[in-house]
């Protein structure tokens, strides 16, 4: 891609003056303000909460977000043409086709979970159409501190239950032999789910590091960064999910790969495996029994092999989900319902495309596999470090995880919509900025992208 001039860079990070949405100063607002909500909200799902259950302060709060990120959106796919443009566009109309197929097959569904898979499908149509509207909207670092705000407010509270209301804020899950539990942080949502949101919050604040705008920051202001970052690892460790943490591994590695020539990438590459080791080296001093019972303890949460064998119990799940898949494999069961349809002990299908598949039928994993190959894609060749990071974070957590399509679509899964429709929107950008263009395409002339540090 032909490089752009720093000054024009830089001058695409700001919100331009002309256009119907960028002379209404609350649209910009009100779009960081829903970002902020959606990432304490849209992630606080509790392990042993009830499916369907009546309206609590948490679900009406996720509704009224839903509802004013819908209406934003709609708003937006009426009045721009840039907005009606990306959703035609290949990533945009692949991701709106899975939209309403999943409206489609949840319409369908006619088990006690019919209502939350028609709702599920349904907010994530509005969300979709948000996040596009959100691209033409609002600059990259804007958004990204928005949800780096959301997410510190909703690790706050994760972590006041689990230190002050330990019945609530304490997950305990059970090991291999059906006996023992392993205590781990949970509270606003699944172990998993908590690291998840910490694991994206981590990526943004390495995102915003490399281009620069912490440095530049007060000094208050660099040092909340930093604290919230400190939590956000703390985080991680607190509720030991090694998805979490290996994919957001792989994550930064994929975000810091062009920093690993030279002086500074073998600093990196040394004090990562001086880490590990000393990690190794201290579960063998401080674990019981031999080496080899120390080292499996340390990656294991029951020190039984076969809990990496199946990958926790996995194997075992995706035949299940799988047998499932094979009784309904054109509608599906509807959106997020795997779950509710699944035996209790499985939760979900712990699968990003069995997820899916499960959710909208086989054409639904058919468009997935497609997305995920341009996530692949963008992964490899994106210049861009936060889509990088987004990107291989979901290929990698979504051998084992869900990952994305929630009933409320949590930070990630608007990140990684921007990830496949972003790029695009920024070419169309530049040519804009090149071609001087006029006052009536000045809703196109931003995009959300993170620019590389010097």
């Amino acid at each position: 891609m032909t490089s752009v001039p720093q000054s024009i860079v830089r001058s695409s990070d700001s919100v331009p003056q002309g256009g119907w949405m960028h002379r209404v100063a609350l649209f910009p607002f009100a779009t960081l303000v829903i970002f902020a909500l959606v990432a304490v909200f849209n992630a606080i799902q509790p392990a042993d909460g009830e499916r369907v259950s009546g309206l609590t302060p948490v679900l009406a709060s996720k509704l009224l977000v839903a509802g004013a990120a819908t209406a934003l959106g709609g708003w937006g796919l009426l009045q721009s043409v840039r907005v009606r443009r990306c959703l035609v566009s290949v990533p945009g109309a692949l991701l709106s086709t899975l939209a309403i197929l999943l409206v489609g097959t949840a319409m369908l569904a006619n088990g006690d979970w019919a209502m939350i898979s028609r709702a599920s499908a349904l907010i994530f149509c509005g969300y979709l159409v948000f996040t596009v509207t959100a691209l033409v909207l609002v600059s990259a670092q804007d958004t990204a501190r928005a949800m780096v705000v959301g997410g510190g407010v909703f690790l706050a509270i994760t972590w006041a239950l689990f230190l002050f209301v330990p019945s609530i804020g304490v997950f305990h899950e059970y090991t291999n032999d059906g006996t023992s539990t392993v205590p781990r942080m949970g509270g606003t949502n699944h172990p998993n789910g908590v690291a998840r949101e910490a694991m994206v919050t981590v990526i943004l604040c390495i995102a915003l590091l490399r281009a620069g705008r912490l440095r530049e920051s007060i000094p208050m202001l660099r040092w909340s960064w930093g604290s919230l970052l400190l939590l956000a690892v703390a985080t991680l460790a607190a509720t030991y999910s090694r998805t979490s943490i290996l994919a957001g591994g792989v994550a930064i590695g994929a975000m810091l790969f062009d920093k690993l020539w030279g002086r500074y990438g073998a600093i990196l590459v040394s004090g990562f495996a001086i880490m590990g080791l000393t990690g190794i080296l201290v579960a063998g001093i401080m674990a019981p029994g031999d080496a080899g019972d120390s080292a499996l303890s340390a990656v294991t949460k029951s020190g039984d092999v076969e809990e990496l064998t199946s990958l926790t119990g996995r194997t075992t799940i995706w035949s299940e989900a799988i047998d499932w898949i094979l009784q309904k494999p054109l509608t599906g069961y509807g959106m997020d319902s795997a779950s509710s349809v699944m035996t209790k002990e499985a939760v979900g299908t712990h699968n990003l495309l069995l997820h899916v598949t499960f959710s909208g039928g086989v054409i639904a994993g058919l468009i997935l596999i497609t997305l995920l190959a341009m996530t692949a894609y963008h992964a490899a060749a994106s210049q861009e470090p936060l889509v990088r990071g987004i990107c291989t974070y979901v290929l990698v957590s979504g051998l084992v995880e869900d990952t994305l399509f929630e009933s409320f679509p949590a930070t990630l899964t608007l990140l990684w919509i921007m990830a496949l429709i972003g790029p695009l929107v920024r070419s169309w950008n530049e040519a804009s900025i090149a071609q001087q263009p006029s006052p009536d395409a000045a809703d196109a002339n931003i995009l959300l992208h993170v620019t590389h540090s010097k």
